[in-house]
């Protein structure tokens, strides 16, 4: 049986030995891809944990409420959204255009706002971290 992944935990020949003659395991375990990563499986439970205790829909309705917040202080402020607001669309991106926008995303970047440049559009993903402190410093910025 020809395996489509393989890793060292899989084979009987030493990994390290630059032997390229790979020989699987006769078991089970030659499924086997490599480590766990306990510290990594340890964080998600902490963070499905602590999504769920907030919740799901609530995540959902403050992710889209910050990102209506911006749009409606972009518009004013003279930029183009780009995003679908239909609710069938919908998501938690942001994404606006206006004049010199590729300068003012460097001047975001060099502030430490995190947003994104794409198809020359600012791109804004907020999330549960996020409020509108945020998205203020962000319109601050621009």
């Amino acid at each position: 049986m020809d395996l489509k992944f393989l890793g060292y935990l899989s084979q009987v020949t030493d990994p390290d030995a630059f032997d390229f003659k790979i020989k699987l395991k006769e078991d089970a375990s030659r499924f086997r891809l490599g480590s766990i990563s306990d510290i990594g499986i340890a964080a998600m439970d902490k963070s499905l944990e602590l999504i769920l205790k907030i919740g799901i829909e609530n995540i959902q309705d403050h992710v889209l409420n910050l990102c209506n917040y911006a749009a409606e202080r972009l518009i004013k402020k003279g930029y183009k959204i780009k995003s679908d607001f239909n609710p069938d669309n919908r998501s938690g991106i942001l994404t606006f255009d206006g004049d010199k926008i590729k300068h003012k995303y460097e001047n975001l970047i060099r502030e430490n706002i995190i947003v994104s440049l794409r198809k020359g559009w600012i791109r804004v993903s907020p999330h549960l971290y996020n409020n509108q402190d945020d998205i203020e410093k962000m319109l601050a910025k621009l």
